[in-house]
């Protein structure tokens, strides 16, 4: 956090970014649209397209284009949909996006927001899988029903082109005047309002919160505090500094451009220039489906600073807890589809006064993009008994600021159970100030006043001040509000599965617990079984344990809306700790585990295919990092061996049990179980 003494309170500019209308209502052809709900579009005008054709023009304006040659279809948000003719050289504005011929408008259909999420997921909407069956069409492939995108949207519904392989569908008796998705059900909902400055307003997302709790409920459970710590590891500890204008401050913006990229996620550096330095942010982008120029974001400063900057300036708390959290929500949301768009941000040079973030909030205002809500997080990792779990820091003088906290003080309280106070004044010292100052609504999330941590840009702002428990809760309190306001709609998936001792039956009794999570551990029953009902979409790692039997650890994908059946097998104690493939794939990383017994060290062997750069590290079953093993090293095909003396980070001796070894590189991922025993 950047600390100025006497700082002034910012004001708003003059110009404040343009808020879309978010009137809908039928356009100039009534009959073509205007069902009770969403319906196939245009398929009336098949003779009016044949006699002169048209192309479909997106103009993105309340206004409708002045010329002759206009014939406005539809309404969306801020925005008109209609058709020009094909012979028309230009486009009347350079808002206006040309979206292709209007060969045949029955290709052309208006579906709900459900209807799109179900095909970005590359599933079908029941209505159009009975429309191919009846037509005795086969179903297209997942990759081909994907492609799917939207042509335009707004929060009520999108526009799509079907593909040739979903024209029974368009074509089905009766479906051009059949209504789809939540037509279906009667009357399409009111719009949500959004209006800068207005009083009666709130955020987008006030009336989801409650309807979707088992969502954010599960996506609490699934914040990983070990995948966390194992940033913030690196970024402090491996590092040693952040300080703007180092060499190590490279490395920290390399470190997460790489977890965003592996997150499939859109990334680059912001560069920018300051003080004859040439820095950058580091930007990632997960598009919305429904209103992707509709933009929420959350950042953190990844730049830390003491009073020995250049050698020892570790940032665990400043600030390194607030953009590994930022991490740490990509990880969480990048599986997830979304109605708007997220931004998530690590910013630099903070502490040499707010420079990346003023940058950033000066290209947005200049692009003229549409944020409507900005999550800032400083220093969330420490714990002070003596004060209040998260502080919550806005501008009075933007209702939206005051909107923002409030929706993260009630998802702080339900699924975190932090206390928070609200500073009564205007924001000041963090990210949060550019982007109020440009007109953008923007909030701060800190777990106390600055001066209230002992180790404040001093060399001694290390990992060990972290408090996994409270950073883990203000974490899930920002990511939860984070997936409300940009509309995350996914549903839970479930997993049943079995445990069987290898060669035999059933196995009852083996704890069986989701690696790294807070999701209940669950205990096998007689058949074997066990399993969870609510899962957030994502990958995770199981753990299985029984006495007398070697742990087991299985790697699995959840999908939302589906059932996940798997087994585990678990082998006699005395058995190979790692049973080897008689044919293991050679261009996979593999580990094998030598356990350690009484003083003997354990071994950790690593077989690389390739060339790879990464680092090796231990953890707890529960997901907190106990030892790393190597950090950030570059290794050459064939086979590595690391020795472990059965001690944590801090020297201290680790319990007999079972614990995780893992590789994470940067072509390479691998993980196996080690066993422990004094």
């Amino acid at each position: 956090m950047h600390h100025t003494a006497g700082a002034v309170p910012p004001t708003r500019r003059s110009n404040p970014i343009r808020w879309p209308s978010l009137a809908r209502r039928a356009g100039a052809l009534p009959a073509l649209l205007a069902t009770a709900g969403l319906a196939l579009a245009a398929c009336a005008l098949r003779s009016a397209a044949e006699a002169e054709p048209a192309r479909l023009v997106w103009w993105q304006d309340s206004l409708a284009p002045q010329t002759s040659g206009w014939s406005q279809l539809h309404r969306f948000d801020g925005s008109i949909l209609g058709l020009m003719p094909a012979g028309d050289a230009t486009l009347p504005d350079p808002r206006a996006r040309d979206l292709g011929a209007w060969d045949d408008p029955c290709l052309h259909l208006l579906v709900a927001p459900r209807d799109l999420r179900a095909l970005s997921r590359g599933e079908l909407p029941a209505a159009w899988r009975a429309a191919l069956e009846e037509a005795g069409q086969p179903l297209p492939p997942a990759a081909t029903i994907r492609s799917v995108g939207p042509l335009a949207a707004d929060g009520a519904g999108a526009l799509i082109r079907l593909p040739e392989a979903l024209r029974a569908v368009a074509d089905a008796p009766g479906g051009r005047s059949q209504p789809l998705g939540r037509a279906a059900a009667g009357a399409a909902p009111a719009l949500r309002t959004h209006r800068a400055g207005s009083p009666a307003a709130g955020p987008p997302a006030a009336a989801r919160t409650d309807e979707r709790s088992e969502l954010w409920g599960a996506m609490r459970l699934a914040l990983r505090a070990d995948r966390m710590f194992a940033d913030l590891d690196y970024l402090s500890t491996e590092l040693a500094t952040r300080y703007a204008y180092t060499p190590q401050m490279d490395l920290a913006c390399d470190y997460a451009l790489a977890q965003f990229e592996q997150l499939g996620l859109t990334a680059w550096s912001d560069e920018f220039s300051y003080n004859g330095y040439a820095l950058r942010n580091v930007v990632a982008v997960k598009e919305g489906l429904l209103e992707p120029s509709v933009i929420y974001l959350i950042g953190g400063h990844l730049d830390s600073i003491s009073n020995t900057p250049w050698t020892l300036a570790p940032g665990a708390e400043d600030n390194g807890s607030g953009a590994a959290g930022v991490i740490e929500a990509a990880r969480l949301l990048a599986p997830l589809s979304c109605d708007q768009t997220i931004y998530f941000v690590c910013f630099s040079a903070e502490e040499q006064g707010l420079r990346g973030s003023a940058h950033f909030a000066a290209w947005a205002a200049q692009q003229d993009l549409d944020i409507r809500g900005v999550l800032i997080q400083d220093m969330i990792g420490y714990y002070d008994p003596a004060g209040t779990d998260l502080w919550l820091e806005g501008f009075r003088d933007a209702p939206s600021s005051v909107w923002l906290m409030n929706l993260v003080q009630a998802n702080a309280a339900r699924y975190a159970g932090l206390s928070v106070y609200q500073y009564p004044g205007d924001g000041w010292g963090s990210d949060h100030v550019p982007f109020h100052n440009h007109g953008f609504p923007a909030i701060l999330a800190i777990e106390n006043e600055w001066d209230s941590y002992p180790c404040y840009h001093r060399p001694c702002d290390e990992v060990a001040w972290l408090d996994a428990g409270l950073w883990s809760s203000i974490s899930a309190a920002t990511t939860i509000s984070l997936a409300q306001l940009a509309g995350v709609q996914d549903g839970l998936g479930a997993l049943f599965g079995r445990v069987r001792a290898q060669g035999g039956g059933p196995l009852a009794g083996a704890r069986v617990s989701i690696f790294g999570t807070g999701y209940p551990m669950q205990i096998s029953a007689a058949g074997g079984g066990f399993g969870w009902s609510e899962l957030l979409p994502g990958s995770y790692t199981l753990l299985a344990e029984r006495f007398g039997y070697e742990p087991a650890t299985l790697e699995i994908a959840v999908a939302g809306g589906g059932l996940l059946e798997v087994e585990m097998s678990l082998a006699p104690q005395g058995a190979a700790a790692v049973a080897e493939a008689s044919e293991p794939d050679p261009s996979r990383a593999r580990l094998r585990l030598v356990p350690g017994m009484g003083a003997s060290p354990a071994v950790v062997q690593l077989r690389l295919p390739q060339g790879d750069r990464g680092s090796l590290a231990v953890y707890a079953p529960d997901g907190r990092l106990q030892r790393r093993l190597a950090s950030a090293v570059r290794l050459e095909a064939g086979e590595h061996a690391f020795a472990w003396d059965g001690r944590d980070r801090k020297g201290r001796r680790l319990p007999s049990g079972a614990y995780i070894a893992r590789w994470e590189g940067e072509g390479h991922r691998a993980q196996s179980t080690l066993v422990l025993a004094r």
